[in-house]
Parts: structure tokens; sequence; C-alpha cells
């Protein structure tokens, strides 16, 4: 009777398995069609809604692709796409490889520069990626301001989950439609869709990107631009004839899930080749000193296509690659919409003889400004247009990584950290990025060898102005830096005051650093880590929009124990409704000074005004301070009396009293600041920036280098209360912890008719026969 019934159960099983497996694979099937991209940058498209829409539909897949592969769609197949190294290669010096002929000489057919359109090309080396519709950057998103954006997204990655920012739309009223894994919503899981509605509330040039760990650098980002209902053309002369998407990329040849491993390993020291005992990488330094980017650059894209340069050669490895072009018309001016989409890397751009007229940062509209160049960190857009008023040709758009001088393994200082030497042309280093500004007259499209040497003319009697450096000084005499507080907003707003009811006033010192030494300056744990007011961050399990703030969804933070030495914890600070909101965002104390990092925060939820930028004190061409003191306006404040290590970390900063005038620090620009949603904060200084607390919900607040971010340098705003935040709509999913203790019982109306239940006292009655039958025979042997 037994093996009746287990082959019974066991057919039902089988047959109810087979069934399922095969929806499965139906479900899975329809899976793996991929969403072929129809758009393509660098110009802006048209609105995808007209202007009388009020709501306008997206449907994003997010997949896995292989870069420099093209892909037949119908025949389900992939090709990879190779140098071509045959005797005579023909148009791209790229070819098709055969299936048929994989292994044959002439399993290799020519592959044309038209088809380069149709893959992700890159820095052309081979690798996967992860796609928004199968393609770098993904497809952007233009609106009207106003418009109800709907975007459904669908993930179709094997075993990552996955979640989209809509990085600069402050989600008014829908704090669970922002975006952040664990913080507004559950991670979209593999085989499911989510649906965003979010209104385009916020004119400018904005962008998407994942927001679940450090996925975002493995490709999957694309551009949000809202325009005004009636373009007023006030910003840009009336000739504005093109308008361009730019985004930048630094990018690896290793998936952002090892470089993030090997960061929270400590591991980096050995990227350059792990077998070779040679080989040790140090981080390049910046102008300043501080260190820049701890993993090996590679490559910078434009629009998903580069170059990679040779390190310290003036060679690149494939010059048959393509560049992105922007064909502009002369006696014109085009406008470019710049957004930085970095894993670690600030970039320097400029255009070949042409000055930069920047018009907007992060969507915001500002007083034009004059620069040659403008610094453009992870996160940061800017918006510019240039005068076509050169002689027809290619003008070389420029990216340049912000390395001076690099760590000389060869000489150690008595310390044992290498000496600083300084680094020769940007050029020769190789850690530079381009891409073509072409006049639609201009004879050729090919790059002459010579321009590509950097065309600069800078010089004490004339300096070259960048924009947005995250340090006070340029290392030489030719170049004049201009912090991004220098903007002014082009309409003359002035950010909210400062109460006279300080009831109404809030005022915070957020200090985001590298935390990890004791009061001894001796490291503590093995290691330096990413954090904000000592605070590793941790993320909740599941969205406290959702839950109760002391639930076990978050990890506490212990006050006592992080202002003094450093800790993990769910790190937030709570906002008062409709308050006037002060925060000081520092970059001192433990892993400042050259050992620190600028970082570019981001604020969920808000556009903020930047009344104030502070440089630490240090010698005009030389470098800071090893280890940096804090600011003469701050004072790093301590709890616990004299000894307090909270001193030395500057996790309970305040003003210095002693700099105070009228209870305010000097130098703000309490009139037409700028408004951004992402600032550098430099090491060893401090920006003030000011908002109003009116938008309740919970908002996340962190370093947009992705790796500091995934690390812990991260926080939450709790804005308002429970009741003062908007519910979710009904059956908007949750997730979290879930322990099953074995304690409830198991409700099954149903089951006595189905085989499953029939198997459990039968197997009760063979277990206590075995028992039985044992005892028989222990007694018997007794």
């Amino acid at each position: 009777m037994l093996s009746n019934i287990m082959s019974r159960h066991t057919l039902f099983m089988v047959l109810f398995l087979l069934l399922a497996n095969g929806n499965l694979v139906s479900t899975q099937d329809s899976l793996n069609k991929r969403n072929v991209a129809t758009t393509k940058l660098p110009e802006v498209p048209k609105p995808a809604c007209e202007v009388t829409e009020t709501e306008c539909f997206f449907n994003f897949v997010i997949s896995t692709n292989d870069t420099m592969t093209l892909y037949d769609e119908n025949r389900e197949t992939a090709r990879p796409i190779v140098k071509d190294d045959r005797t005579d290669p023909q148009t791209s010096g790229f070819c098709e490889r055969s299936l048929s002929n994989c292994s044959k000489s002439n399993g290799c057919t020519a592959f044309s520069d038209a088809n380069f359109d149709k893959v992700i090309s890159v820095d052309g080396f081979h690798r996967t990626v992860t796609t928004v519709n199968g393609q770098i950057p993904g497809p952007p998103i233009v609106v009207y301001q106003g418009t109800e954006v709907v975007v459904t997204v669908t993930n179709n990655l094997v075993m990552e989950g996955v979640s989209i920012h809509w990085h600069g739309m402050t989600q008014k009223m829908r704090p669970w439609m922002d975006g952040v894994a664990r913080v507004s919503q559950c991670a979209i899981n593999p085989g499911e869709s989510f649906t965003y509605r979010f209104y385009a509330s916020h004119v400018g040039t904005h962008w998407y990107h994942s927001h679940l760990g450090v996925q975002r650098t493995d490709g999957v980002y694309g551009a949000l631009i809202v325009l005004e209902k009636m373009q007023l053309q006030t910003k840009v002369p009336e000739s504005l004839n093109k308008d361009f998407i730019v985004m930048l990329q630094d990018w690896y040849r290793k998936d952002s899930l090892d470089i993030q491993h090997r960061t929270q390993w400590e591991q980096l020291r050995f990227s350059l080749d792990r077998e070779d005992k040679s080989k040790c990488y140090w981080s390049h330094l910046q102008g300043d000193g501080s260190e820049l980017g701890p993993y090996p650059f590679n490559a910078a894209i434009i629009n998903g296509k580069g170059w990679k340069f040779i390190y310290n050669t003036s060679e690149v490895e494939d010059d048959k690659l393509p560049l992105e072009i922007f064909d502009v018309n002369k006696h014109t001016n085009a406008q470019f919409r710049v957004v930085g989409a970095q894993l670690l890397y600030a970039f320097r751009l400029s255009i070949d003889n042409h000055t930069l007229h920047v018009i907007a940062s992060d969507g915001n509209d500002v007083k034009p400004m004059e620069v040659e160049s403008l610094v453009v960190n992870t996160g940061e857009r800017f918006d510019f247009y240039i005068q076509a008023n050169q002689p027809d040709g290619i003008y070389l758009m420029r990216l340049e990584t912000l390395d001076y001088y690099y760590k000389n393994q060869g000489a150690q200082s008595p310390d044992g950290q290498p000496e600083t030497t300084t680094v020769r042309d940007p050029y020769r280093r190789g850690r530079i990025g381009l891409a073509k500004v072409k006049y639609l007259n201009s004879p050729t499209n090919v790059i002459d060898s010579s321009q590509l040497p950097s065309q600069r003319k800078c010089s004490s009697d004339s300096k070259c102005k960048v924009l947005n450096c995250p340090f006070e000084y340029w290392p030489d005499n030719s170049t004049e830096c201009i912090a991004l507080s220098e903007l002014k907003n082009r309409n003359d707003t002035a950010p909210p005051q400062i109460p006279i009811n300080k009831e109404h006033f809030q005022e915070h010192f957020v200090n985001f650093h590298f935390s990890g030494f004791d009061e001894n300056n001796v490291k503590i744990a093995g290691a330096l880590r990413s954090s904000v007011n000592g605070r590793e961050f941790v993320l909740p399990s599941s969205s406290p929009q959702f839950e109760d703030a002391d639930g076990d969804h978050m990890v506490k933070c212990n006050d006592s124990e992080c202002d003094t030495d450093h800790c993990k914890c769910s790190y937030f600070i709570t906002l008062k409704k409709d308050s006037v909101v002060q925060m000081v965002l520092l970059n001192m104390g433990t892993g400042s000074g050259r050992s620190g990092t600028a970082h570019p925060v981001h604020i969920h939820g808000h556009h903020f005004y930047v009344v104030k930028m502070a440089f630490p004190t240090y010698t005009p061409g030389k470098l800071v301070p090893r280890d940096i003191d804090p600011h003469d306006d701050i004072f790093c404040a301590n709890k616990n009396g004299p000894n307090d290590k909270a001193v030395f970390h500057c996790n309970n900063a305040k003003w210095e009293p002693k700099k105070l005038v009228d209870g305010k620090i000097p130098g703000m620009n309490e009139v037409n600041p700028p408004l951004k949603d992402t600032v550098i904060v430099p090491v060893g200084g401090y920006v003030v920036i000011r908002f109003t607390a009116d938008n309740p919900g919970w908002w996340f607040v962190h370093c947009h280098i992705e790796i500091h971010q995934a690390e812990g340098m991260a926080m939450m705003l709790k804005e308002g209360e429970g009741s003062d935040m908007a519910s979710a709509p009904k059956g908007f999913p949750t997730c979290g912890h879930f322990k099953y203790d074995g304690k409830d019982t198991i409700q099954c109306p149903k089951c006595k008719s189905n085989h499953v239940s029939q198997l459990q006292p039968t197997f009760v009655v063979v277990l206590l026969l075995q028992a039985l039958i044992t005892t028989f025979y222990m007694y018997r042997e007794l």
C-alpha cells in the first residue's frame, strides 16, 4: 500500500512539476525576448508624448548583454565582433565571427561602421553588462513638465534584484516611488515587474539609474529630460540649433560587484595583478594631494563609446572603435546636457578652441558663466552651450581625470608611504576620454594624430577658468579654480531665511569621511570605512516608509559608541515638517587630509540652495597636510570631556563660537545661491546647504561614488512623522525578515483528499513500526 501511495504521489508531483515547468519555460521564453532599443543618442529626441497628454508610458526591460556582440533577435543567436586581422580587412577593421566556420580563417565576415549602432562597443573589450532595453546608456526619457511619467520596469536578470531611481525628481507626496531598494521600496526580483508613476516636477537635465548595490556602473542608467511646456528660449540665444545629451562614465573591464568586493575586503592594492608580486596599485592624487580613485582607471566613455589609452604611452589600444560625434552647424549655438554617471572618477570636460557657456546645474538655471572647462562629478549635471564660430573641422571634446600627482613606489617616505611625483601630461598617462564635435561641412570624420595631445592654451597671463574644482587652487599658476558656490541662480531667488522662532529651524552637521581610527591615530578594524558621522550605514531589511522606526528591520545606532569610535547601523536624522533646515556637510576628522577623497553628496527628495562652500587652509601649489586639522570655522565638539574620541573623529561637530557673527557664520550667499541636488564636499572643507522640510517621507542621503555608498557612506532623512507621509497604493509590495518558529497550526481544509496529506500518517506508522522492530531485536540480543 505504501508503495502504491508513494508511486501515485510521485506521479502526481512529476505531472505537477512538468506542468509548472512548462509555464516557467513559457514565461522565461517571453522574458528572454530582448527589447531592442530604437532611440539613440546624442541629440535630444522629441518628447515621447504631446504637450496636451497628461500621462506618458514607457517600458524598460533590465537584462544581461555582452559588449562587442551582435544579437540576432529573430534567430535568438549572438555573434562576437572582433578585430579583423586578415591581410585585407574591410571597412571598420572589425569582423563578425561565424558559428558555422568558427575555427577557420575565413570564419569572420566584415563588419561595417554602420552596424556599430547595433552593438554596445564601450572600450572594445568583451564583457557581460546589465542594460536597459539592450543598450548603454539606456533610452532617454523626454517629457514635458507636469506630465505623469509611467514606467513599467521588468527584471529579466537571472539572479539580481533591481530598482530605478529618478535622479532630480523630488517625488512629492510619492516617496515610495523614489526607487531606492530597501529604503523606498523592495527590490524588483528576477521575473517581476514594477510600475513607477511620478510627475516630471523639475524642468532640466536629469537622469535615471539603478539604485541597488553597485549595479549602476554595469550600465543601468539613462537620461531624463524635462522640457518646459512653452520654451521661451530665455537661457540660450535664439540661434540655438542643436541640443545634445552627453552621458559620462568611467568604464572598467571588471564588473562592479568584483570592484565592490575588492573595496570591502581591502584588496584594491592588488588590482593591477593579483598574481604578480611586483605589481601594487597606489591611488593617484588630485591637485591638493588628496587621494583619487582607489581602483585603477581604465577608460572614459561618452554615450557608451570610447577609446582605451595605454597607460604611460601615447597609444590608443584600438582607434578604429567608434567615438561619439556631435554634428554642429557653423554660426549657430549648440547646447550640451552633461550627466555624470561615473563610478569613481570626476572629469574635467572641455572642447578644443571653444568657450563653455554654463547655463544650468542639476536642472536648475544659473546666470551664464563663461569657462574654459568644468569638473563633472558623479551624480551632477551641467548644461552649457558653445558658439560654433571656428573654421570647419573636428574639435575634440575631452574628459580628463583630476590626478596631478602619482605615488612614487620607488621612494619611500619615513612613514612608509610613497612620496609624490608630478604626473605627466594627461594624454601621456592614458586617463582621458574623447568625443568629436564636428562641423557639418568638415571634409573628414577622422581625427589627426596631432590633435590628440591637449590643445589647451593656459598661462599665468591668460589663465584657464575651471568651474567646480573640488579644491581651492589648481596646482599650477596657469589655471584658476571657480567654486560651485560662485554660481548664481538665474532668477535671484533667495534661500529660505533662518526664522526668528528657532522652533522652526534645524541645523545638522553631517561628516562624510572614512572612519576607523582610535584616539591615538591607530587603525581599528583593520581598515578605513566609508561612513557618515562615524556610522557605516546598514540598509533596512524593508522600507521604513511602511514600518515603525523602532522595528527590527533597522539596525539601531548606539550614539555613545558611534560618536567616539566607529559603528554599523541604519543611521537617520529626523526633520520637523515645514522647518527650515540648514545642513553643514563636512569632510573632516579621520579619513581626510591626504588619505581622504572629495565626496559628491546627493540628497533625495529635495533640491537645496548651496549658500557656502569652504576649503581647508593650505599653500597654493602645495599639498594639503597628510593629517589635516578641521577647518577654522568648525569645532569638533566633545560630549564627554576633553579626552572624548569624538573630537578626533569629528562626528559631533558644530560652529566654532568665535567665528559666528550675529549667530551665523559669515560668507553665506542668502541672495541668489545656486540650487543643486548633488554637491561636492572638498577634503578638509565643508558645504552649507539650506532647504525647507516640506516633503514628508524617508529620503536617502549618500556619497554618489558608488563603492562609497555601497560600503556605508549614507544615511536617511525621516522628514515629518508617519502621519504626515502619504500612504502607498493598495497592494504595494513589502519585504523583510521572516522566521518560522513552527508553532502555528497549518490550515489546509482540502488536504484530506490530497495524496500529500496521506503521506504524513503513513510515514508515522512506518516510523513506529521501525522503532518497535528495533526495540524487539535489542531485547532479543539481551
